[in-house]
């Protein structure tokens, strides 16, 4: 565990995990992570906006997207001018606090192969840390 600068020592919340992944597993998830997109991408299933871990998009393009919509939204005649409102959330800790079954039924719903599903479940499963002084936590 690595600890967080000007954080109370006593805490768990004021350390970050050394994740250390083997190099066959990095390339198993690259696979994984290649395969998901295509399918995602085949099905249609993500939505124009989402600019995020998309091949071809970045935040640049997310950023110019919202200027046009806000221009626009500004830009009409006195009449038809509407008020632009932009919502950012940040959510601590998002990816640890994600629910692996929500996920998980998630891509079932969208149509993502059982196949792939299972592969997924199979790499995020059983997942534990070792805090190196003999304890473990799932």
């Amino acid at each position: 565990l690595i600890p967080k600068l000007g954080k109370p020592e006593g805490r768990p919340d004021s350390y970050r995990p050394l994740c250390l992944l083997s190099t066959v597993g990095k390339l198993f998830e690259q696979l994984l992570v290649g395969r998901l997109q295509e399918e995602l991408e085949k099905t249609n299933a993500l939505s124009d906006n989402q600019f995020g871990f998309r091949p071809g998009r970045s935040t640049v393009d997310a950023v110019d997207m919202v200027i046009k919509l806000v221009r626009r939204a500004v830009g009409g005649g006195r009449q038809y001018r509407e008020i632009p409102a932009v919502v950012l959330l940040d959510v601590k800790n998002a990816f640890n606090s994600a629910s692996w079954q929500k996920i998980l039924q998630r891509l079932k719903a969208i149509g993502v192969s059982p196949y792939l599903r299972r592969m997924i479940q199979a790499y995020l499963g059983e997942r534990t840390l070792d805090l190196g002084n003999g304890m473990r936590r799932q």
